[in-house]
């Protein structure tokens, strides 16, 4: 005679069963049908997990990116970022009516001053933003230019790509 069988009789004999003593087979088979929804959250759990975590980070990616631009186009565009620093440190800077006029002879009489970046170090250039509106083609085109603070000298001014012109 098998143990659950001998454990069945006993609880029979003493009256037990139906008490809430739940018999062995009966444990077994809650398992097994338990056992597939494990195995369903178990995989939606993983791809969820794997999905989700593939998204945060690329959000953090690209967020650490907009953080860090300034060190990230100094590290790409060294000539246009970095000046030679003076000795006197920023003592030595032109009167800010020079530089800002360095800016202005760079551009067209048309385009709008959007913001500027002053140095953070001795070794960095301004950085003037200026937005030109292209007629033909109807888009906004970028303009970067970089002013040495110690000679009020522009570099070569260069573009970001063109954006469409909004509407009124």
């Amino acid at each position: 005679m098998a143990i659950s069988s001998i454990r069945v009789a006993l609880l029979e004999s003493t009256g037990m069963i139906g008490v809430g003593v739940p018999s062995r087979p009966l444990r077994l088979s809650k398992r097994m049908t338990l056992k597939p929804w494990r195995e369903i959250w178990r995989r939606t759990h993983l791809w969820l997990g794997l999905s989700l975590g593939l998204f945060l980070s690329i959000i953090g990616i690209t967020g650490s990116t907009l953080v860090f631009w300034t060190e990230i186009d100094e590290w790409l565009n060294p000539e246009l970022r970095l000046v030679a620093a003076a000795p006197q440190g920023i003592d030595a800077w032109r009167p800010l009516e020079e530089i800002v006029d360095a800016a202005r002879n760079a551009i067209p009489a048309d385009a709008n001053l959007r913001f500027s970046y002053w140095p953070q170090t001795e070794r960095e250039a301004f950085l003037f933003y200026y937005r030109i509106k292209n007629e033909e083609s109807g888009t906004w085109n970028t303009l970067h230019v970089f002013v040495n603070p110690y000679t009020a000298a522009q570099a070569s001014p260069h573009f970001l790509t063109p954006r469409r012109a909004r509407r009124p």
